[in-house]
Formats: C-alpha cells, structure tokens, sequence
C-alpha cells in the first residue's frame, strides 16, 4: 500500500516523497541507507549517527530480510521522485505495543523534516495495521541530543 506524496510544499518548491512497506526486493537498498545513516560518519552533527559510540554495521542484509518476511513486523520506506530510498522505519507489534526502530534518513536529505515524518507515519501505522495504543523505541543513552529530539515529539524516557 501506498500514501500520497508527503510534501506539503507548493509543486516545485521542494520534492515530492512516497511512502510504502518495503519489499524482498528493497533490502539491498534498505542495507545501505540504514549503514549510511547510522555508521557512515557524513553527518557533521554527531547526534545524527552512532559511528562515535558502535563500531560496525548497524544491520545486515540477512537480518533485512528475515524482517521483511515477518508478518508482526514491517519497514515503511520513504522514495524521492526518482524512487530511490530516502528514509525508512521499522515498525513492530509486541504485545500490542508498538516498537519503533531503525529510523533512519539519508546524510544528504537531513534536515527537511523527513524524520519527523517517518516517525508520524510509524505512529498512524502501528494504530492502523496493528491496533496498538502505545509505542515505545530503544535509544542508546549515550545519545542525549537524539533523546532530546524525540521528547520533543512527545516520547518520554522511562530509564531501559
């Protein structure tokens, strides 16, 4: 399933994006811009990468894939107007709660709000898809800026 382009800006003011669940067939892509965003050290904002906290990729293409094939779990992806993956996050269904991870954005298209969409999108996904009232996400505590970010957007940390 697909939503409608998620820019509110005016027709060639800014681009357009796509959003859908992920595929099989979008693992390779998803690989790359997760790896990117998380360890791949472009960003001149450390809170905006771990690559100064972890060492190594932040994910697999195996552990992609059994993802993918997971019924509780799913990636939403967020595509430019040239279809290349821009964003995505991972949202899944625990005991009707749901857990938001793996948010990531490409290093090149930070800083237009495509976060906060991916967020507001795993949001309305997990009441839609699996009927969860709460959600909840692992941060490393290590990452006081990001924290900041996301109580900004109403989470509050609960100290696990």
């Amino acid at each position: 399933t697909e939503n409608a382009a998620m820019s509110n800006e005016t027709a060639g003011t800014k681009p357009a994006f796509r959003s859908s669940r992920a595929g099989q067939e979008d693992a390779e892509a998803l690989e790359r811009l997760v790896n990117l965003a998380y360890r791949g050290g472009q960003s001149s904002v450390a809170w905006k990468n771990e690559n100064h906290l972890v060492e190594g990729p932040r994910v697999s293409l195996n552990d992609l894939l059994k993802d993918l094939a997971r019924s509780d779990s799913h990636i939403l992806k967020l595509q430019n107007e040239s279809g290349d993956i821009v964003a995505c996050v991972q949202v899944e269904c625990k005991d009707q709660e749901a857990h938001i991870g793996m948010l990531a954005v490409d290093p090149g298209q930070q800083n237009l709000g495509l976060g906060k969409k991916m967020l507001l999108l795993a949001e309305e996904f997990s009441i839609k898809e699996f009927s969860c009232s709460k959600g909840k996400m692992c941060v490393f505590a290590g990452r006081q800026e990001l924290l900041a970010w996301y109580a900004k957007m109403g989470y509050k940390a609960n100290g696990e």
